[in-house]
């Protein structure tokens, strides 16, 4: 319940599959049994103040966590924003994100694990070149489909 007894609360079920990098962390073995919990407890260890409802369940044979359905976070209006803005913005994302994640037990695992080698960067490089590729051959799609009429958007006055 909310701030009034008429307030509606949704749950959201989402599927929680293994982790696709188990095998190479844990072996064939995943550490947790049951991926909804691994995601709750990570995501309980990631976040300061977490979603009271977070939980998780098995349905039939298929693994979901589950959470509170809501719309309440802030956002950044970006439409407008130059290049320099959108880089400055990409940047801050990026810190909170690798912040949040060092604050988990297993950042010195991680540490560890990948040793001082640059092998990891490279592949992290690599990785986020390609994707960054995709998105731009995904993007040209998209212009092309609002272009032949497949898909209808709205362009900012």
């Amino acid at each position: 319940q909310g701030s009034s007894p008429d307030d509606v609360v949704f749950l959201q079920l989402k599927q929680a599959r293994r982790s696709v990098v188990a095998r190479f962390v844990h072996g064939d073995s995943a550490w947790h049994a049951h991926q909804g919990q691994r995601v709750v407890e990570y995501q309980q260890a990631l976040q300061t103040v977490s979603d009271p409802l977070l939980g998780w369940t098995t349905v039939g044979d298929h693994q979901y966590y589950v959470r509170q359905f809501r719309n309440m976070k802030g956002a950044v209006t970006v439409d407008g924003i130059d290049a320099s803005a959108l880089a400055d913005y990409a940047g801050i994302c990026g810190l909170l994100l690798a912040k949040g994640h060092a604050r988990t037990s297993g950042a010195s695992m991680i540490a560890g694990y990948l040793g001082g080698s640059d092998k990891v960067d490279r592949a992290m490089c690599r990785f986020a070149r390609s994707y960054a590729e995709q998105t731009e051959r995904d993007y040209q799609a998209l212009l092309t489909a609002v272009a032949q009429g497949v898909l209808h958007a709205e362009t900012a006055q």
